[in-house]
């Protein structure tokens, strides 16, 4: 565990470590897995998971597969967590559109087109089941 409480940052930080075993980065994931039913699987936890924290009202400002682990292909773990309460809609739109352009800007290459446009239908209506990510749902 490590604490940071440096008078130059308006907040403190708690670090806490431990070793998860079957850990895997996401974006390794999607650059060296082959295994169609296994991508589509992750793609919609994401969704789902994306989803939620926005529809709490909340921005992860952080959030790019490099932040996003992916635990024996079965759930995700969110570290580097910088995350925001939105103040306003208008506010969880652009942290909204911020995160999406960091996940595609870090997978580069990785997704391949169809696999974007499946993920993207997954997040509309994951966004459908939350009452405020609903405003979300025009900016996919």
């Amino acid at each position: 565990m490590g604490v940071s409480l440096s008078p130059f940052a308006g907040y403190e930080s708690v670090l806490f470590m431990a070793e998860i075993p079957d850990y895997r980065s996401s974006l390794v994931f999607v650059r060296e897995c082959s295994d169609h039913a296994a991508r589509c699987l992750f793609f919609e936890h994401l969704a789902a998971n994306m989803a939620r924290l926005h529809g709490h009202g909340l921005i992860h400002k952080d959030g790019h597969f490099d932040n996003i682990g992916w635990i024996g292909q079965q759930s995700l773990v969110w570290i580097d967590n910088d995350i925001r309460r939105a103040e306003r809609p208008a506010a969880l739109r652009a942290g909204f559109r911020h995160m999406q352009r960091m996940l595609r800007s870090t997978a580069r290459d990785a997704i391949h087109a169809r696999e974007w446009h499946y993920f993207n239908e997954c997040l509309r209506s994951e966004l459908a089941r939350w009452p405020k990510a609903g405003i979300l749902i025009d900016e996919v």
